[in-house]
């Protein structure tokens, strides 16, 4: 209760970084910190009351008793329950709240079946979600009408299909499925069949990562070539690298020709790298060799991108 009352008292009209509209949709002037989750605030509000009773009645007679002592344990499980309870309603009444603002309430399947989107998103890319509302969920304002009247459409769009308004919480791979459609599934639908997944972390301007993430040996044998391949399926480089070192192996270790390029994801070629269509020629006993794409650096915040690198036959492609 202390903690609380500190954090409510340490908000003022100075250090309020709400929008307009949210002090609106707050219903609170700015400096005047509100207990958002009310239902939680209650429960634990009232079991420390109840905990200091508690601790008054077992202890009065100095004694901790069997029964006390398993009692105390057993209020702790009820308060989890009770918060779970509450936190649970109280998303209920948020996401009731969002879909009568934006409109969708019964209609919110249908709505997502029909696949229906305002017509500034028809042509939009994930980066231009992150552009647009990552700054006004960090406190900025829109430009202009035109600004907010596109984030509006977006938020829209992300709780039609997601059921968050907030871009922070929706996968890029996800938002770009259903931004693109059925091409990028099929792609998402090979990166969980090689069992592509590693955990995400944050890259400063200007420092230079080089991973291998996932090796080709998770393939089973009939999903490979007998002739050529690459070591690892997947890799992590961030633009202050400078350059993607990429192993192709030679299984057979005979004289043979392959060709190798890249092909574009949601990352561009010339924008974030440098596209490549070469001829790899290995000779008698080379085992391997490796190819270079150059990753293109820039001053822009961009979200992790991809792009797709493909050993092909030039004669049959």
């Amino acid at each position: 209760m202390i903690i609380s009352g500190i954090s409510i008292y340490s908000v003022n009209e100075a250090n309020d970084q709400r929008t307009n509209e949210e002090v609106i949709e707050a219903g609170t002037p700015r400096g005047v910190k509100k207990v958002q989750d009310a239902g939680v605030f209650a429960i634990t509000t009232v079991w420390s009351i109840i905990a200091y009773i508690w601790l008054y009645i077992v202890l009065i007679d100095s004694i901790v008793k069997p029964y006390e002592a398993y009692l105390t344990l057993s209020f702790f499980f009820f308060l989890i329950i009770m918060a779970y309870i509450a936190d649970c309603l109280r998303r209920r009444t948020i996401k009731s709240r969002e879909d009568a603002k934006y409109g969708h309430g019964e209609n919110h399947e249908q709505a997502a079946d029909a696949n229906k989107r305002p017509n500034n998103i028809i042509d939009k890319k994930p980066l231009d979600f992150y552009n647009v509302l990552l700054p006004q969920e960090s406190g900025q304002k829109p430009k202009d009408e035109a600004e907010e009247k596109l984030s509006n459409e977006m938020k829209e769009f992300l709780l039609v299909e997601f059921g968050t308004t907030k871009v922070s919480e929706v996968n890029k791979d996800d938002l770009k499925a259903k931004l693109d459609g059925p091409a990028f599934i099929e792609r998402i639908g090979y990166r969980k069949a090689v069992a592509v997944n590693y955990k995400k972390e944050a890259i400063a301007k200007g420092q230079i990562l080089r991973r291998e993430n996932m090796k080709a040996s998770v393939l089973k044998d009939e999903n490979k070539n007998p002739k050529f391949g690459f070591s690892c399926l997947h890799y992590s480089v961030s633009e202050a690298a400078g350059a993607l070192k990429i192993n192709i192996l030679n299984k057979s270790k005979q004289p043979g020709t392959v060709w190798v390029r890249t092909k574009e994801g949601d990352a561009q070629p010339d924008l974030d790298y440098k596209h490549i269509d070469q001829e790899v020629t290995f000779k008698q006993g080379q085992a391997e060799t490796t190819v270079s794409v150059q990753i293109v650096d820039d001053d822009g915040w961009e979200p992790d991108e991809d792009f797709y690198v493909e050993l092909y036959n030039k004669n049959t492609d």
